[in-house]
């Protein structure tokens, strides 16, 4: 994921260093205000300027307001100072030795599940191995979201192994880890929960790329895709796989099963 995906951010074009270009369109409303790569790079840095504080060095991770540590939120600033280190950024937003410890502690437990919790979380989707959203917390929340996002950042720490300096053992613990989830019960094919297919799509193309498996994602998800695209279609005035909108989460298999 590059960083302008991972910052996210207004559409519209930009002059080089981040400027707006006004509107060519006479009497027209002014185009939000977008940034090019190095727009996103200083916002990226002033924002990590406003998080320094938050950074907890004994723990190694970023904490919440309510002083805990998440796993996701961690995750996130992952991917930032992997992004940066990986595209050789000087700024605020690199900081290599906070990337090299949250990505241990991602693929360490208790945020990395090896043995079922005894007290899950409310709405925990108990599943091993797996991901919790508490850094250092047997007593974490899981679901498949955090496992997504968790693994897409330790996924870009990966790619930026060499520029952050990461451990050797790090690394490999990364691609157990993920390979490992990937191929559990719980997101194999044909395991489908929630209607959510771009989760699998995040999970079925981290493992092609760290076990450099091309199948790992073009098998598992052609299947999962043709799926939601044959239960796409209206039965019975409902609209399929699509709710209110055309969005892609509804009813139809919005319960943990299956097929």
């Amino acid at each position: 994921m590059s960083l302008l995906v991972a910052l996210g951010g207004a559409g519209g074009r930009t002059e080089p260093g981040g400027t707006p270009r006004a509107s060519a369109t006479p009497g027209a409303a002014p185009a939000h205000a977008g940034f090019d790569d190095a727009g996103y790079w200083g916002y990226a840095d002033r924002l990590q300027r406003r998080l320094d504080g938050t950074w907890d060095r004994r723990r190694g991770a970023y904490r919440t307001e309510g002083g805990g540590c998440e796993s996701m939120l961690n995750a996130l600033m992952l991917l930032t100072h992997s992004a940066a280190a990986e595209a050789g950024h000087a700024g605020p937003a690199r900081r290599d030795e906070r990337a090299r410890r949250i990505a241990r502690l991602l693929v360490t437990p208790p945020a990395f599940v090896v043995r079922p919790p005894a007290r899950p979380g409310p709405g925990s989707q108990v599943h091993v191995p797996g991901w919790s959203n508490a850094l250092d917390s047997v007593h974490g929340t899981q679901h498949e979201v955090f496992d997504a996002e968790i693994v897409d950042g330790l996924v870009a720490a990966w790619r930026a192994r060499r520029a952050l300096a990461l451990p050797a053992s790090t690394a490999r613990l990364i691609e157990r880890r993920i390979h490992a989830t990937a191929e559990s019960s719980f997101w194999r094919w044909p395991s489908v929960r929630l209607n959510q297919i771009n989760w699998y799509a995040l999970m079925y193309a981290a493992d092609a790329e760290v076990t450099r498996r091309p199948q790992a994602l073009a098998t598992p998800f052609r299947r999962q895709l043709a799926r939601f695209v044959t239960g796409v279609t209206p039965a019975r005035g409902e609209a399929g796989n699509l709710g209110p909108g055309l969005a892609s989460t509804t009813s139809r298999i919005a319960r943990p099963t299956r097929r």
